[in-house]
């Protein structure tokens, strides 16, 4: 299937030359992918957020693996060890708040918005 994309215009006549004073008009245009609010062009983000939780993940089991290998064997584990499983770690934090965010924004499009 082809993508299509639709783009919304509004306009507003506030540079005519006499002051006219319409009545305030209310409307809400939506635009949705099928039943989701997620463009077209970000179809697969949920899935590949997914894959590379789930890398991730397995990085910081094998980053805790070996620090408590190390931690047994040497009884220290050098500092970079720790930062980089510490960035693993956030960096799996991040990348779980992004899919809950694109889930809440498929079915409202606003997204999480901490405000």
């Amino acid at each position: 299937m082809n993508s299509h994309y639709w783009y919304g215009i509004v306009a507003d006549c506030s540079l005519e030359e006499y002051d006219a004073h319409p009545p305030k008009l209310s409307y809400e245009l939506v635009f949705k992918n099928g039943g989701s609010h997620l463009p077209a062009d970000e179809d697969g983000m949920l899935f590949s957020h997914a894959f590379v939780m789930t890398a991730l993940g397995a990085g910081v089991v094998v980053l805790g693996i070996g620090i408590q290998r190390q931690l047994r064997e040497t009884k220290q584990v050098h500092l970079a060890v720790l930062f980089v499983f510490a960035a693993t770690l956030f960096q799996m934090i991040s990348v779980a708040c992004e899919i809950c965010h694109l889930w809440v924004y498929m079915n409202d499009g606003k997204g999480l918005r901490f405000r």
